[in-house]
């Protein structure tokens, strides 16, 4: 056996001039500054003498031993020996390696004796790389540094040796870029596991340069890679045959064919499956059963879900086996805010794992307990949802969603829809209530498409709540043909509790879209009775707040105030913070029609609050909207811009093209307002267009009716009074609005700020930023995130950015710390300002 070592160094000599290039990578070894500096000043010190890297396979455990020995090339009278352990399966045969690595010529029958008579005056660092295969070696690695004061050892290894001496080093992959953000190749360069690609990517091909598209195609490969440098530089060595746009479209399939070709890397590093397969092969049966049962999982899961789906196969003691996981860098522990205990997989490891689990036929009957374990929670949080512990339960049906994916996927495929029925109904309100109205619309959708029969009952479930989404966001025509199935279904099947639930639903669609008040009234008034005889107090009082609408809508305004107030208090008893605050948006609502514009803005603004803190959702949208619609009515065009803009965003992030109309056209009545009246023509214009391309697109050729159907035809009002003022004008910039590209149109409305020279309303030292913006601005200076902005004011954390980079614009700047500087000027940082 010869093992790569570095020549030991003669004390007389001091250090060889070719150990440092021994121990250190031929190309840069980007990304890990921080840690080659750490790992450095820890082996410097006099108290340590054992540190072990830990990490998952191709993290790069090897190559940061490397680098760092080679930076302490001059710091070991001895020098330095690096013992590649891989070859060795026997932890007896380790002193051996260890012994001809440091150029012993004969240890003899007794090599630890020997050794340790050979360094026990040296000044040495021994650098011993996969310690993983023979980790029972560890009492005699003490022994030997006992006996040699002046070795120390720097390890690597996929778990750790847990000896008092050891110090830890954890390795974590790669800093991977932010998918949700817009990625510019600038970007990329500044992201530690794009860098690397970017880096190995020209040095096979050194005109390699992105470009816009190819950034977001890099984004995606290294975090599909999972931040691991072997992964990363496996794939950028690929971009010689292949674009990074279709390694991205492959890589969507599986990571695990990726291949090293260069002829100098070990063989269980040539591909990715061989380097998680080295690992995988050196657990006990008991642990490879575990890691392939919990593959089926996606983005985490709990130790209570590993048990659920893998006690059987994996045996009794499952959340010890998962321990062991983590310590071997195979799992790892994800934080929650609660503490509690939750894993994850690498992805890589996760397709690997899930291969072997198909291969052994396992993977059926572990999708199968996978699904009916997280049907089981959903139908769980649906209650728990509505009560005081709501917020922890929304908390953690979001941590999950990945796998309510996974096992709606899987319940869709495997031609049991019944199962995704079920899991579908369950999930509904929290799609509904907690912003994810679009998706849920379209699985919901899959199911009823799905092979398979479905009873009565499942498919009434299924159109009633596919229904309530698709009215979310703004699919009417959809939402009126399922709700009104769902109704007969539901009735058919005898099943009063869902049937309860759809006739709520469907008052909606006969109020708002067929314009039928006392019809909806009818619908809400049966469900109260139904919600009654179930004994379901949170259903009471969900349709009696909603029958309080129609009232209004009806002029009974006495009757409504009265029955939302019931409402009101049934969720106050319930600890339903959410539907509180709904409920307090609706009042808020009716009492603004009421021409009672205090009090509805008291309980309008109270409502938008506490939803802003809980995320988006519909109910949120609607109350920002009504603000707006009060700051208009009380001549505050200003502040009525600056909600229109936040409606904007909101009716953008729950994907709902008629309330993106809408605001699109209340920016432009509130533009006419302040006078810049060639925006304002523009912005109608183009929200006119959609409508009319949405009202084609719906059956019943109406978009709305109700509230939505003044607001339009307030902003065609506007348009009429623009026509007046702008005159032969006018036509051009109608028509500039009526061709625009509608991201560029909504784009232009988010950044729109009238010119405030010479209003009254403007302090001469506010500068071109908006009251908000000012606030944003002080936050910035006080040093706050974005985050902590979003907390502080109650608003969205993405209205934030986008007020941050409207405040950027107006003036000219490029970095947040100059806003910082520019608010401190003016006297904005303090926090009483």
């Amino acid at each position: 056996m010869q093992p790569l070592r570095a020549v030991p160094v003669n004390p007389s000599r001091g250090a060889a001039p070719g150990v440092a290039a021994a121990f250190t990578r031929s190309t840069s070894f980007l990304g890990r500054d921080r840690e080659v500096s750490a790992l450095r000043e820890m082996l410097l010190r006099k108290d340590v003498r054992l540190v072990t890297v830990v990490g998952p396979p191709g993290v790069g455990k090897t190559s940061l031993a490397k680098v760092t020995a080679g930076t302490l090339a001059g710091e070991f009278a001895d020098g330095l020996t690096f013992v590649d352990l891989s070859p060795v399966r026997d932890a007896a045969l380790v002193v051996t390696a260890v012994a001809q690595a440091v150029g012993m010529s004969d240890a003899g029958g007794r090599p630890a004796g020997a050794l340790a008579e050979y360094l026990r005056d040296a000044d040495t660092l021994l650098v011993l790389d996969n310690l993983e295969q023979v980790i029972e070696c560890a009492a005699s690695l003490v022994d030997l540094m006992r006996r040699c004061p002046g070795v120390k050892v720097l390890a690597t290894s996929r778990e750790p040796l847990h000896l008092d001496m050891e110090r830890q080093h954890p390795l974590r992959p790669l800093l991977v870029p932010d998918l949700a953000g817009r990625i510019g190749p600038a970007d990329l360069a500044r992201v530690p596991a794009t860098a690397l690609f970017i880096d190995r990517a020209r040095m096979v091909q050194p005109e390699f340069a992105l470009t816009e598209a190819s950034a977001a195609a890099v984004a995606e490969i290294c975090v599909r890679l999972d931040g691991l440098p072997l992964a990363i530089e496996m794939a950028a060595a690929q971009v010689k045959f292949v674009t990074p746009e279709a390694m991205a479209r492959e890589l969507a399939r599986s990571s695990n064919s990726l291949a090293a070709p260069a002829r100098n890397v070990p063989d269980r590093h040539r591909t990715l499956r061989a380097c998680i397969g080295w690992s995988y092969e050196l657990l006990p049966p008991a642990e490879q059963a575990l890691l392939r049962a919990v593959s089926v999982f996606r983005g985490g899961f709990t130790p209570e879900a590993a048990e659920a789906v893998a006690s059987g196969e994996a045996g009794p003691r499952v959340r010890e086996t998962l321990r062991v996981l983590v310590d071997k860098s195979l799992l790892e522990m994800v934080p929650q805010p609660d503490a509690t205990a939750r894993f994850a997989l690498l992805e890589s490891i996760r397709e690997f794992a899930l291969e072997h689990l198909d291969a052994q036929g396992g993977t059926r009957t572990a999708s199968q307990r996978h699904a009916e374990y997280f049907l089981a929670l959903a139908h769980r949080a649906d209650t728990l949802l509505h009560g005081a512990d709501q917020d922890a339960w929304a908390g953690r049906l979001t941590s999950d969603n990945d796998n309510f994916r996974a096992a709606l996927e899987w319940a869709i495929e495997a031609a049991n829809p019944v199962l995704a029925a079920d899991l579908g109904w369950a999930l509904h309100w929290f799609w509904y209530a907690y912003g994810h109205n679009r998706e849920g619309r379209e699985w919901l959708a899959r199911v009823l498409l799905s092979a398979g029969a479905l009873t009565e009952r499942a498919r009434g479930r299924v159109l009633a709540a596919a229904g309530v989404l698709a009215w979310s966001i703004g699919n009417h025509g959809e939402a009126d043909r399922w709700l009104d199935e769902a109704v007969r279904c539901l009735s058919d099947a005898g099943d009063e509790e869902g049937l309860a639930r759809a006739l709520h639903y469907f008052g909606h669609v006969l109020d708002l879209v067929r314009g039928d008040p006392r019809a909806a009234l009818a619908a809400f008034e049966e469900s109260i009775e139904m919600f009654r005889r179930l004994g379901d107090a949170w259903g009471v009082s969900f349709s009696l707040n909603c029958s309080g609408l129609a009232l209004a809508g009806l002029g009974d305004f006495e009757r409504a105030v009265a029955r939302m107030e019931e409402a009101h208090a049934g969720y106050q008893r319930l600890g339903d913070r959410r539907m509180l605050a709904w409920a307090r948006a609706d009042l808020g609502g009716v009492l603004s029609d009421h021409g009672d514009l205090a009090r509805a803005n008291r309980y309008l603004q109270n409502s938008a609050a506490v939803l802003r803190a809980a995320g988006t959702s519909v109910r949120l949208m609607w109350a920002v909207a009504e603000l707006g619609d009060i700051a208009v009515r009380e001549h505050d065009h200003l502040r009525a811009l600056s909600f229109y803009k936040e409606y904007m965003i909101l009716a953008r992030e729950l994907g709902s093209p008629p309330e993106v109309a809408l605001a699109i056209g209340d920016i432009g009545a509130a533009a006419w307002s302040l006078r810049p009246a060639r925006d304002a023509a523009r912005f109608i214009a183009a929200a006119e267009r959609l409508h009319r391309v949405l009202e084609s697109q719906t059956a019943k050729g109406a978009l709305s009716g109700g509230a939505p159907s003044k607001r339009r035809q307030f902003h065609q009002q506007t348009a009429a009074e623009i026509r007046r003022a702008l005159g032969s004008d006018f036509e051009s910039a109608w028509q500039e609005g009526e061709t625009a590209d509608l991201d560029d149109i909504i784009e232009d409305a988010l950044a729109f700020e009238p010119d405030r020279r010479g209003q009254a309303e403007g302090r001469a030292d506010e500068g071109p930023l908006s009251p908000r913006e000012r606030e944003v601005a002080a936050l910035i200076a006080q040093g706050l995130s974005n985050r902590e902005i979003a907390r502080t004011l109650l608003i969205g954390h993405r209205t934030v950015a986008t007020h941050v980079q409207g405040i950027l614009n107006k003036l000219g700047l490029d970095r947040r710390s100059q806003i910082a500087a520019w608010a401190v000027a003016r006297g904005l940082h303090t926090p009483a300002s």
